[in-house]
């Protein structure tokens, strides 16, 4: 039957897979790990489970007079400016907004320090003023998800702009996204004095209080209606709703988010996902879900490496995690493996920004006792410490790599073109004005623009400030 389900999947019979993969999740004798990756692969496969889907619809009221309109969304603190620039939001063919905005549930605190979950606003939908055109009346479009909140958002917004919009509005669906994905999802503006390790607290604190509440009374097709916590019920459920645990912890994984999902597990009384014993495993059949699980300093480095080989193969990010750092700590490996890989991998797939600056200092380390050039793991440090707005630590590594590796080839171009990414300087290398600090956030993260220097935070496009460089580049002194 397992046969049977892996060959239609190659052929692309979904329709004979599926049902084979729900059979041999089934059967008696098969082990609960391997009926739950069965499941899991079933409910992944199954085209009619998709339909659970919402409509990001945009609501386009005519506005009698713009300007109004402006001056009243300007001066309202439940309204926060985009920080896009208009023209690059034109349709081809078409005009500009005049403005594009958040509308939010409340206004921004002054200040990100102590601030609380619940104090944060959340983004109820966004606003883009168009003037008058030859053909159309001046109008606002407010696009927003057509979920449980849809009537309250568009009350929201009536409420805000009272007669200068009109009652009526026309209503255009623009897509779909899954219902699941829709209700794990929140917006924020958090104020632009926030620190990035406040905000991975205040996230990780929603991402908690999303997967532990809101996920397990949602009702999902997969459980044939009935939601997380009323299937955890059911004996008979047992295996398709560990298999649906499994698929969010493993989209959870893609977006490097750190919850520990044995917390809802043993919320909704479920069995854990426990260490597995490495006794006579085969390195080259053992599922890579369950690598995380092996006790990987049982391992022979011959079985880690084929482990690790596979891994890295697939991306898979929490097994990378874990047999990269079991690879860096065996000397045994030191003439086996290309280190400097691993240390790529172990900062690429960190957890967060302190994380992964434990292992581009442990890099750097390994590079000048090894008689190398620490400058690319400089580079690395720099890249991130940009993006947690670290000026004097940036002005001590610019310097740095300036002074000390600033002849090495290729150092003063990848130099030169991280900071032009990072908008610390324009390409002709004079200084710029930089970005404020991240007011946005969003979980998950699929639909975010990504960040043009890379970051384990993946922190967001940011408000323009007017305030002028504190980081010291070249060409300032």
């Amino acid at each position: 039957m397992k046969n049977i389900a892996i060959l239609s999947g190659w052929l692309g019979q979904h329709d004979e897979s599926v049902p084979a993969w729900h059979k041999y999740a089934r059967l008696d004798g098969v082990p609960r790990d391997e009926a739950v990756e069965a499941e899991a692969l079933a409910q992944m496969l199954d085209a009619k489970l998709r339909d659970d889907e919402v409509d990001a619809v945009t609501v386009t009221f005519t506005v009698p007079d713009v300007e109004k309109l402006m001056e009243s969304l300007l001066s309202d603190s439940r309204v926060s400016r985009m920080p896009v620039d208009p023209s690059e939001l034109a349709g081809e063919g078409q005009p500009p907004p005049k403005a594009a905005f958040w509308l939010l549930d409340k206004p921004v605190p002054a200040s990100g320090e102590d601030l609380q979950r619940e104090q944060v606003p959340n983004v109820l939908g966004e606003l883009y003023v168009y003037g008058r055109q030859t053909d159309r009346d001046a109008r606002v479009e407010f696009g927003m998800v057509r979920d449980d909140a849809f009537d309250s958002r568009k009350a929201a917004l009536a409420d805000l702009c009272g007669d200068l919009i009109d009652k009526e509005a026309d209503e255009v669906v623009d897509g779909s996204l899954p219902k699941v994905s829709a209700a794990l999802t929140w917006r924020w503006r958090l104020p632009d004095t926030t620190s990035p390790d406040k905000r991975r607290e205040l996230i990780a604190e929603q991402r908690r209080d999303v997967m532990l509440k809101r996920w397990p009374e949602l009702e999902l097709k997969a459980l044939g209606g009935k939601t997380p916590r009323q299937a955890a019920a059911d004996p008979q459920q047992r295996i398709p709703i560990l298999a649906a645990i499994l698929l969010l912890e493993l989209a959870n994984e893609q977006n490097e988010n750190d919850f520990d999902f044995n917390e809802l597990r043993r919320e909704l009384n479920l069995p854990t996902r426990d260490p597995l014993d490495t006794t006579d495993i085969d390195p080259m059949r053992i599922s890579i879900i369950q690598v995380p699980l092996l006790r990987i300093d049982e391992l022979s480095d011959e079985d880690l490496l084929v482990l690790y080989r596979r891994v890295v193969l697939k991306y898979a990010t929490t097994a990378i995690r874990v047999l990269a750092a079991e690879v860096l700590r065996r000397e045994s490996l030191d003439e086996t493996v290309d280190k400097d890989e691993a240390y790529e991998l172990m900062i690429r797939t960190a957890r967060d920004s302190i994380d992964a600056l434990k292992y581009v200092e442990a890099a750097q380390k390994a590079a000048v006792d090894g008689g190398t050039s620490p400058a690319r793991w400089l580079l690395s440090e720099l890249s991130i410490r940009l993006s947690r707005g670290e000026g004097a630590e940036c002005e001590r590594l610019v310097r740095t790599l300036q002074t000390r590796h600033g002849n090495e080839p290729g150092v003063a171009q990848a130099l030169y073109e991280l900071l032009v990414s990072a908008g610390v300087i324009s390409p002709d290398g004079a200084a710029a004005a930089p970005q404020s600090q991240a007011v946005a956030s969003e979980e998950p993260a699929a639909d975010q623009p990504a960040s043009k220097i890379w970051t384990p935070d993946d922190a967001q496009p940011a408000d323009s400030g007017e305030q002028k460089s504190k980081l010291w580049v070249p060409g300032m002194d």
